[in-house]
Parts: C-alpha cells; sequence; structure tokens
C-alpha cells in the first residue's frame, strides 16, 4: 500500500468521480467515456492544486497580490495539465479507461 496526500474536493466531484467509476464498470466501451474523463481528471486536479496551494495561502495570510500570484501559477499549471491529460487520456483504450477508474475509486474518500 502506498501512502497519499490528501487533497480537499467537494462533495460533489467526489460523487461525480464515483459515478463515473460507475459508469467505465458498467461500460462495454469505457474508451466512449473518455472525454468526461478527460474533464473529470481536470477538475480533480484543479481541485487539489487550489487546496494545496490557494487554500493554504489564505490560511498562512497571505497579501492579496501574493494571492493573485498563486492563482495566476494555478492558472498556468491548469492549462498545461489540462494538455498532457487531453494527449495521454484522448488515447487510451478499454484497459486503461478501466484502471484509471480503480485509480479514481482508491483516491476518492467522502466523508
Amino acid at each position: 500500500m502506498s501512502s497519499f496526500i490528501a487533497a480537499p474536493i467537494s462533495d460533489e466531484l467526489a460523487r461525480q468521480t464515483l459515478d463515473y467509476v460507475a459508469t467505465i464498470r458498467e461500460a462495454e466501451s469505457p474508451r466512449d467515456h473518455r472525454k468526461a474523463g478527460i474533464s473529470l481528471i481536470n477538475d480533480l486536479t484543479m481541485a487539489g492544486l487550489n487546496g494545496f496551494f490557494l487554500d493554504s495561502s489564505r490560511e498562512i495570510g497571505l497579501g492579496t497580490v501574493s494571492q493573485g500570484a498563486v492563482r495566476l501559477g494555478l492558472s498556468t499549471a491548469g492549462r498545461g495539465i489540462s494538455v498532457v491529460v487531453r494527449r495521454f487520456v484522448g488515447k487510451f483504450d478499454d484497459k486503461q479507461m478501466r484502471t484509471t477508474a480503480d485509480i479514481l475509486e482508491r483516491i476518492i474518500t467522502i466523508n
């Protein structure tokens, strides 16, 4: 078992993730759901980045200018990550999509 670092996400995003996992598992052709997977992975990524960096900067008490720099950095990182996710997940086959669903289920916890 690996160790994980946790990032806060909304209950709605967690539910969407688990619904997506169920969709992939039930799908005859999981690769037909790649577009939704790309969107979901990007949403999860941004929620995690915001949780780690933006929320933390507020908690630490960084000023408005510094928080603006954090937001700009996250926006730039998010666009770059989005391109990578789209290129890779967009080419996944059925087996890779099922494995992705397993990974998503493993990292999502609903309180």
